[in-house]
């Protein structure tokens, strides 16, 4: 036998180059090493001879590892200790799942380091060694904290399980279809009356919440103490406050006694909550039981929904869509019929994007309307941008009953910041035609075919009921949007927000965010330079995230504070009232929001003038839709429009909303105004379907979305045109018949929805 002389390792023969190439190659294409029947298997691989368990992908491998080392290596690389230092790092760990690129960069480093002394090589072995454990550490942190994701989504369930089972023991009797038929204002009305009890209701909706979470993961916490509020109103009698017995939700970013508002950042999973948040202790006043915690996109600086700790929530309409974001976990629980009534958040879309997505309305008020004490932030101290808190339900007058719930004086009382002026009746209930501009276009970003038909639709509606509606623009949007409000978000290069994310990852719902924001501020104005000739758009965005003095934010600062003023004067020189508004919809698909930060530009721009505006769903995106998007292409043409295409797409039978503003101050107008809107559409239904009456338009197309609670609909011949799950608004009774089956189905429960539907006729009473 021939002694093993330096070079030679493992099999007589086999240089230190050769064992490297064939090891690599095979822990590359997926094959074990040492290969079955011990090292000398592996030379077959290398001679060409087949080897064991060889696989097509080990030659292309095995080429790369013999350019990283010839055949003629110098003598120093042929140290046993270096050799076996390398295998260890690259072989006897071959569980760690680490990117390819990074095992050819380790070669490539060998190949460096063969022509450094022997003691050099062994240094560079032991750093190869170290960096292998870090990663395989690395990878096992993963692991567990995908197992903890996996572990929380069940606990969450669990829990919720656990109340339903206890509490239905105690509510055999109870008829959850009925109880979450009822819209908030009725539901309210007979909790007051004790024609239901707060007990049976919470029943109800936990039992529709369980359901609901497990489809879509959109809860974090159940909040079990909701049990005991639920014994304190009950003892109430006759002081039981406007939201009686009402069960709600509220975002995770609402400080909650005894709970973490984790924001889906680690760093806050430890730090639980010492008393509730301002809002949550009016609500409790009022008689409302919280019951949710719902769930957040990590950092709440984005308008998808997912995290780290919680994972991803998902549109209940279409599950391949987002819900929006950031209060996307309150929308797809609303949205689903989980929950009547949910309490959310917005800073550049957070309550008006899961509204629109979802096909619910939602409430963005005046910034300072409601109190924000008690709020988690991921960022705090950025005056230039606000957060407003405002109510998400099913209907316009579920908003305004928790408006006015929530302006009351015992708020005023917690939180002397907030200006006293409770809710005005007289505004809200005013019947007094309004004088309503509009646009369809903010010019940054192009509307998609359903967006801009749902604006020109309600035009035509709201002039019928006698509204006078005027062209209204936005001054010069595009310039706002790209430099005022990027500057003013992230004025500091988004130092404040990247502390968040230290020791923890960052999950895909943020995009490139904060790879874009951790770059230096040159190497920003680098690329924006060579952005500029042919994504202007991208350029301009790059360079207003540096970091700015304190007299430059001053000077943004005062440049907004001067646009809002030019805004409200071109509002008054038109004496308008308030502004139809096209909203961003329908919803992205998964992942695509944060592919598309340009498009909050029809929402940010209203937190940027800090108006009041609401979202209403008022209609569906049809075929006719989604055959006009093929021809999108946006007004810049850049990325941001190319994943805004891509990210529509499939979205036939979601919902469109619009977006109702008015000025400072003026939420009970901009909540009369949705209500218009929300009218006008029952509206045309009642007046397309008359009492029993038959249409014949076979085969017509048309959407339940509008339809009055309580109407029972007839469809014969029917065919969805829709996502493949039909869902339904209601309360409706819905009976199917077809030319073979006199009855496919009948619902009497309350599902949101805004599916498009095609049938030969309709009958409806």
């Amino acid at each position: 036998m021939r002694a093993r002389v330096p070079g030679q390792v493992f099999s007589p023969g086999l240089s230190a180059n050769w064992v490297l190439s064939v090891a690599t190659a095979r822990l590359l294409s997926g094959q074990p090493w040492p290969p079955p029947g011990g090292p000398g298997a592996g030379a077959g691989l290398v001679r060409g001879q087949g080897g064991t368990g060889a696989s097509p992908g080990a030659g292309r491998v095995l080429c790369l590892t013999r350019r990283s080392f010839p055949s003629r290596s110098p003598p120093t690389l042929c140290a046993p200790a270096v050799l076996r230092c390398l295998s260890v790092c690259l072989f006897v760990i071959p569980s760690v799942s680490w990117p390819r690129q990074r095992v050819l960069m380790a070669l490539e480093l060998l190949r460096c380091g063969a022509v450094l002394a022997a003691p050099a090589g062994a240094a560079l072995a032991c750093c190869l060694v170290a960096a292998a454990v870090a990663l395989r550490c690395w990878a096992a942190r993963g692991l567990r904290r995908a197992l903890n994701k996996t572990s929380r989504q069940q606990e969450v369930v669990e829990n919720l399980g656990q109340a339903v089972r206890a509490l239905r023991r105690l509510n055999q009797e109870v008829d959850v279809e009925t109880v979450l038929a009822l819209p908030l204002v009725q539901l309210a009305q007979k909790l007051k009356n004790k024609e239901l009890s707060p007990e049976a209701v919470l029943y109800s909706y936990l039992g529709k919440a369980w359901e609901v979470t497990k489809e879509t993961n959109c809860i974090t916490n159940y909040l079990g103490d909701c049990k005991a509020q639920l014994q304190e109103v009950a003892q109430r009698h006759g002081e039981g406050g406007l939201l009686y017995g009402v069960p709600i939700s509220i975002k995770e970013c609402f400080l909650y006694k005894g709970q973490a508002s984790t924001l889906g950042l680690r760093r806050n999973m430890d730090f639980l909550a010492t008393e509730d948040s301002v809002v949550v202790r009016v609500l409790k006043k009022q008689g409302a039981i919280p019951f949710a915690h719902t769930n957040v996109p990590q950092s709440m600086f984005s308008y998808d929904c997912s995290n780290p700790i919680f994972g991803r929530t998902l549109n209940p309409l279409n599950t391949s869509k987002s819900p929006g974001g950031s209060s996307g976990g309150e929308g797809a629980l609303i949205a689903g019929g989980g929950s009547i009534l949910g309490l959310g958040t917005d800073i550049g879309g957070s309550i008006r994007f899961p509204a629109a997505f979802c096909g619910i309305c939602g409430l963005k008020p005046t910034s300072n309307r409601i109190s924000k004490r008690g709020l988690k932030n991921s960022v705090n101290g950025q005056l230039a941008f606000t957060t407003s808190v405002g109510p998400m339900a099913r209907d316009v007058d579920s908003l305004a009953l928790c408006l006015r719930a929530l302006l009351c004086d015992y708020m005023f009382c917690l939180d002397s910041t907030v200006p006293p002026v409770p809710f005005r009746e007289e505004i809200y209930a005013s019947k007094k035609p309004l004088r309503i501009g509009y646009y369809e276009s903010d010019m940054f970003t192009m509307p998609s075919p359903s967006m801009k038909r749902a604006v020109l639709e309600m035009k035509v509606l709201l002039e019928a009921a006698g509204h006078t509606l005027v062209p209204f623009t936005p001054p010069n949007v595009p310039r706002v949007v790209q430099t005022l409000i990027a500057c003013g978000l992230f004025s500091d290069g988004g130092q404040a927000l990247l502390e968040n994310f230290k020791g923890d990852s960052v999950d895909p719902c943020l995009g490139d965010l904060t790879i874009i924001l951790k770059m230096p501020n040159w190497f920003k104005r680098l690329i924006a330079f060579f952005l500029r000739p042919l994504f202007p758009r991208l350029a301009v965005f790059l360079h207003s995230l540096k970091s700015r003095s304190a007299g430059e934010l001053w000077d943004i600062q005062h440049k907004i504070e001067e646009y809002r003023y030019s805004v409200i004067s071109q509002w008054k020189r038109q004496h308008l009232d308030v502004v139809l508004a096209p909203m961003l919809s329908p919803a992205l698909a998964i992942n695509y929001p944060g592919k598309t930060s340009g498009s909050v530009s029809y929402t940010v721009l209203y937190n940027c003038l800090d108006f009041p505006a609401g979202v209403v769903p008022v209609s569906t995106v049809t075929l006719e839709d989604e055959l006009a998007l093929e021809q999108y292409q946006g007004y810049f043409g850049d990325i941001w429009d190319q994943m805004l295409q891509k990210g529509l797409k499939n979205s036939v039978g979601m919902p469109v909303s619009v977006q109702c503003v008015a000025l400072p101050w003026q939420d009970e107008l901009c909540l009369r105004f949705m209500r218009e809107v929300e009218r006008e559409l029952q509206h045309k239904l009642h007046e397309l379907h008359e009492s029993r009456a038959v249409v014949q338009a076979g085969p017509l197309e048309f959407s339940l979305h509008d339809l009055n609670p309580g109407h029972k609909v007839h469809i014969k011949n029917f065919q969805h045109t829709g996502a493949t799950q039909p869902s339904w608004e209601g309360p409706f009774q819905i009976l199917f018949t077809t030319p073979t089956s006199t009855k496919i189905g009948e619902k009497d429960s309350w599902m949101h929805c805004s599916y498009v539907k095609r049938a030969s006729s309709i009958e409806t009473d």
